[in-house]
């Protein structure tokens, strides 16, 4: 299944976010330390401006691939995820691993009318996986089918 194109509009946003911080955290260094050196002077705020203009590149570029690299699958007996831009990961997760399910929203996911399924798992590597971008109403249906199967898997 894929997930709703929106959350492109909140990997944007919280991209463009950090990039933003990074900027400004940056300036406040070159404002504190290097306004005086000699080398330096007239460069104050060069760097904070490309660091803004990379990280709005990125913030434009990465979630198209991002999302078109994400996937994730509901079987009988597990689930399947498969993300990634450069190194592709897939996971398959038996129902019996799963522990308890979150449903989460972060501002940026609320604007959108979305949230994210995290699944906590016993005892494996990734022991929280996260299925982001679904809408709201359907990641608290997989919630609840998730938790049923948990249920199932324990009697």
């Amino acid at each position: 299944m894929k997930i709703n194109p929106d959350i492109k509009g909140v990997w944007f946003l919280g991209g463009l976010l950090q990039s933003v911080i990074y900027a400004i955290v940056y300036l406040i260094i070159e404002l504190l330390f290097l306004r005086k050196a000699s080398f330096y002077g007239s460069y104050i705020g060069l760097v904070s401006g490309v660091i803004v203009i990379v990280g709005l590149t990125l913030s434009i570029l990465l979630p198209r691939y991002y999302y078109e690299s994400f996937n994730f699958f509901v079987e009988d007996d597990e689930l399947y995820i498969k993300r990634g831009i450069f190194t592709i990961t897939t996971t398959m997760v038996p129902y019996s691993r799963l522990q308890h399910i979150d449903v989460e929203q972060s501002i940026f996911d609320r604007m959108f009318g979305l949230s994210k399924v995290v699944l906590h798992t016993a005892g494996s590597k990734n022991d929280n996986l996260t299925i982001p971008g679904l809408p709201t109403e359907f990641a608290e249906e997989l919630r609840d089918k998730l938790k049923a199967e948990i249920k199932e898997d324990v009697v």
